[in-house]
């Protein structure tokens, strides 16, 4: 559980190292993920609030609606190596010192909350590979990022998101793998699995007929075969 001192210490670090631009890009961020407030999330120097409180309050406010998961996640992506959130310029430089406090916080809660269990974030060249049998270089892409989210919500426990990314994922890759086969022998199959249905494009069935279709022209045997 992510106490009072690490919610200040999260503060600090995006007090002095982001822009409040960035702060507000990053809650945004995990309002897209877990949908904890209604609306969007203005820089304070729009709000006319200051950056040293703007943090704190709703870093605040999440701990206190038991919002443990969008902590774990916003720590999380505070940590993130690639420094997305970070502007690293003489008046943000990027808070080293206060970051590797925050690790050792939160790997720490980690180690008391599941002593037995110590998974680690998937590198990103590993999901890469997991990718390499999908032509489409932008869907690759999308799904490149929507692989290290739903990594990253598992790694903080967040597993309702973690689903609803998962079936989107599935989805994507099933049109596009149905797309490169013969547009007429996945009508057939479509036909003979919803006789009482009306053809229609792959990029428009449902997530229950892409696995039907695909099982039924063994999609998943090719896949694995292909990937290995």
């Amino acid at each position: 559980m992510i106490d009072e001192n690490t919610i200040k210490l999260m503060a600090k670090i995006m007090q002095e190292g982001m822009t409040g631009y960035k702060i507000a890009e990053l809650l945004n961020d995990a309002n897209k993920k877990f949908n904890f407030y209604k609306g969007e999330f203005s820089p304070p120097g729009k709000t006319r609030e200051r950056k040293e409180s703007y943090a704190q309050k709703w870093l605040n406010a999440l701990r206190e609606k038991g919002w443990e998961e969008v902590l774990s996640y916003i720590a999380n992506q505070l940590l993130d190596k690639t420094r997305v959130y970070f502007e690293e310029d003489e008046q943000h430089p990027y808070p080293e010192e206060l970051l590797n406090r925050l690790r050792e916080k939160i790997q720490g809660t980690k180690i008391k909350e599941d002593k037995k269990t110590k998974r680690q974030i998937t590198h990103g060249k590993t999901i890469r590979r997991m990718l390499k049998g999908i032509k489409n270089e932008k869907l690759a892409e999308l799904l490149y990022q929507d692989l290290k989210d739903v990594d990253l919500c598992i790694s903080v426990g967040a597993w309702k998101p973690a689903l609803v990314l998962c079936g989107s994922i599935l989805e994507a890759i099933l049109s596009d793998w149905l797309e490169s086969m013969p547009p007429e022998e996945i009508q057939k199959a479509f036909q003979e699995l919803y006789p009482n249905k009306k053809i229609k494009k792959v990029f428009d069935y449902t997530l229950e007929q892409l696995i039907d279709i695909a099982e039924k022209n063994r999609a998943f045997t090719r896949i694995s075969c292909h990937n290995q």
